[in-house]
């Protein structure tokens, strides 16, 4: 008999290019946003009416969620459940009952998601998704600003020692904002555990690339920031990446090239940053 073997675990072999891996993530967290925010409309609702009483009784409390829909967008469809309230008339200002479409707009859903989380700004990000016109409070903008923002600190003070990944994906995202922003850059770093999930690891920055001397052996750009040479830890940060790149050298040679002037255009994941940042630098 034929023994069969088998399939491997296609995550080992992963065929979808980072950009792919990151607008699926940022999908998730902008359909949160979205979703934070029609729960701080109903709480500041609520809030306004906690001292208002009709026959004795309190007016207004929530009454659970609408089963869930897809909101069609440029970007791809977002997922929301609006929630509902019981008592007085509540219709979202941001996305009304029937609303079904978007308008389409001309970036992409990370460039959408990222920006706000560097700016820790998420209003010109739901504008960006809903219009320019869009009804939005700015006290309910300050609410989804300060929850997304604690997350967010949170979320880069956890530990990742107890997690195990079959692939890593590694990148830098420029932010695009304006002319100033040009070589403004954010360092993304996304793990495929063996079921598959993607899992959002590092969002560093915004940092300015600057080079770095490279690590011996290789060709590899090391990231230095504005902050560090501010605060005369440049020569701190260069051994300190150059000791990591080493390694990873030492470890898998093959990722490297050696004895070229200039970082030759390989994947994104060979590098900290992008050879194409030198160029102006």
């Amino acid at each position: 008999m034929k023994k069969v073997y088998p399939k491997p675990d296609p995550v080992a072999k992963p065929e979808r290019d980072f950009s792919v891996e990151l607008d699926e993530l940022c999908r998730a967290k902008v359909a949160e946003l979205v979703q934070s925010y029609l729960e701080a409309e109903v709480d500041e609702l609520l809030g306004r009416l906690r001292y208002e009483r009709r026959d004795g009784k309190r007016i207004g409390f929530r009454d659970g969620h609408d089963p869930e829909r897809m909101v069609t967008a440029s970007i791809g469809p977002i997922a929301i459940r609006r929630p509902r309230v019981r008592g007085v008339a509540h219709e979202s200002a941001l996305i009304p009952k029937y609303r079904r479409r978007l308008p389409s707009i001309d970036k992409t859903i990370h460039q959408l998601w990222i920006e706000g989380l560097a700016h820790r700004d998420f209003e010109p990000t739901l504008r960006g998704l809903l219009g320019a016109e869009a009804p939005l409070s700015a006290s309910t903008i300050a609410r989804v600003n300060a929850e997304f923002g604690a997350e967010y600190d949170t979320w880069k003070k956890r530990r990742l020692d107890g997690n195990r990944y079959v692939y890593l994906w590694v990148d830098g995202i420029h932010l695009g904002a304006g002319p100033a922003d040009e070589r403004r850059v954010l360092l993304v770093v996304i793990g495929a555990d063996a079921d598959g999930t993607k899992h959002l690891n590092v969002l560093a920055g915004p940092a300015t690339a600057a080079p770095a001397s490279p690590a011996p052996g290789h060709t590899g750009i090391a990231l230095l920031t504005p902050s560090d040479v501010h605060h005369g830890r440049a020569e701190q940060r260069r051994d300190a990446r150059r000791t990591v790149l080493r390694h990873a050298w030492e470890r898998n040679p093959d990722r490297f090239v050696r004895g070229q002037p200039e970082p030759p255009a390989l994947e994104p994941t060979t590098y900290i940053n992008r050879p194409e940042l030198l160029k102006a630098a």
